[in-house]
């Protein structure tokens, strides 16, 4: 697991590009996007799979990520910027 950026990579401008994640859905960046989705799941839900997908990496950071989310949703209220919201 890398602590910085990845390598630069190019994409063709003409071709749809998704971006995931929690931060994803944002005021400043939902007018750049053609679609907005937002993903809800129950607490229980979310991490089993990422639990599974990821193992204990992901369960060492699961606390101090959820808190980051937390307050994330509570500044920005992404699902009420998405075009389209999803309950998983």
């Amino acid at each position: 697991m890398a602590d910085g950026p990845a390598e630069w990579t190019a994409v063709d401008p003409d071709l749809p590009i998704v971006i995931e994640g929690c931060g994803a859905v944002s005021r400043a960046s939902v007018p750049l996007a053609s679609l907005a989705v937002w993903l809800e799941a129950d607490d229980a839900v979310r991490w089993d799979r990422a639990i599974g997908r990821d193992g204990d990496t992901f369960a060492r950071e699961w606390d101090r990520w959820a808190a980051q989310e937390q307050d994330f949703i509570a500044a920005e209220d992404p699902a009420s910027l998405a075009d389209v919201v999803l309950r998983t």
